[in-house]
């Protein structure tokens, strides 16, 4: 049992088991090119730039209102509804769909209105921000569960705040620095005072808490969550751990290799990756999701929920 804030991190894969948009169909949902081939080298975040002419603001507006996501499927629908049962203080999600917030619905789908109603923010900032959003958030209720669900790469809602190119990927890096800069002496004031720390920003979370990252990769593109790990593992105040949770791939794998370094804990749930031609793909992502959750409540032991703010 431990009163660190406990905290999922949730990256597109749950939905692609269920037939949801990939980074491929995003990028080809708006481009506004012909000539850009199946496969780029550069990384992610630049793909975006060269599919819409370096103008990804004017892309996305045209597109957002197909960007909201869906969730057509009964059993998705379910388990997205039990992850905003298991109790977590915060979901962080890479996403800019909305299938959480529709699965809290018990809708298929959702419009910009209904998404409205959701806003909050922290005592940090005076109103729900438009862009680099490190203090706003959506509130969700299942079953008198209360959730709050941080998009940290923006929402499709808000093309500004949608985190897509280096140029915006190195801005939200400098303001997640300054805002940990100027809040490292209150994790450790805190923690010599014994009291809790106000949950201020989904960065408090991150570093303070126990971390389960699921449906994520960490690609080494997104730098900005890098150098998070880096700031959470050189943390002087207590603090928790980060679960990887991702199938078992054979042979040496850099990228599980990195994250270990930086302390981060790759847990399998004993279940090998599934070549990508392999007919029961999804099937056998929808067992490691349902196997990966159940093993994340074992561990999710908690006293009491974290002093949150808002």
């Amino acid at each position: 049992m431990n009163n660190r804030p406990q905290v999922l991190m949730l990256g597109n894969g749950l939905n692609l088991a269920y037939g949801g948009v990939s980074w491929g169909t995003l990028l080809k949902e708006i481009s506004v090119r012909e000539d850009i081939p199946e496969r780029l080298s550069c990384p992610m975040p630049m793909q975006a730039i060269l599919h819409t002419n370096n103008d990804i603001k004017t892309a996305m507006e045209k597109k957002k209102s197909s960007l909201y996501g869906n969730v057509g499927n009964a059993e998705q629908r379910l388990i997205l509804q039990n992850v905003l049962r298991m109790g977590f203080d915060d979901i962080l999600t890479t996403n800019y769909s909305y299938e959480l917030e529709i699965a809290a619905l018990g809708l298929s789908s959702v419009k910009e209105s209904q998404i409205k109603k959701l806003n909050r923010h922290t005592p940090r900032v005076g109103r729900v921000e438009s862009k680099y959003l490190l203090h706003s958030y959506n509130e969700l209720n299942v079953d008198d569960v209360q959730n709050r669900v941080w998009h940290i790469h923006g929402e499709a809602r808000k093309p500004d705040s949608m985190i897509l190119g280096h140029y915006y990927y190195a801005i939200l890096l400098g303001r997640m620095i300054d805002y940990v800069s100027s809040n490292e002496n209150r994790y450790e004031s805190n923690s010599r005072a014994g009291k809790e720390v106000e949950l201020l920003s989904w960065l408090d979370s991150f570093i303070l808490g126990d971390v389960y990252v699921l449906g994520f990769g960490f690609d080494v593109s997104e730098f900005d969550l890098w150098w998070l790990l880096n700031r959470k593992k050189r943390e002087k105040a207590p603090h928790g751990d980060v679960y990887f949770f991702e199938p078992r791939d054979e042979g040496f794998n850099e990228r599980i290799e990195l994250l270990k370094l930086l302390g981060v804990k790759h847990i399998d749930c004993d279940i090998a990756k599934p070549e990508k031609d392999n007919p029961l793909r999804s099937e056998i992502y929808k067992e490691f999701y349902c196997t990966a959750l159940s093993e994340m409540e074992k561990r999710m032991g908690k006293s009491k929920p974290a002093l949150v703010g808002g």
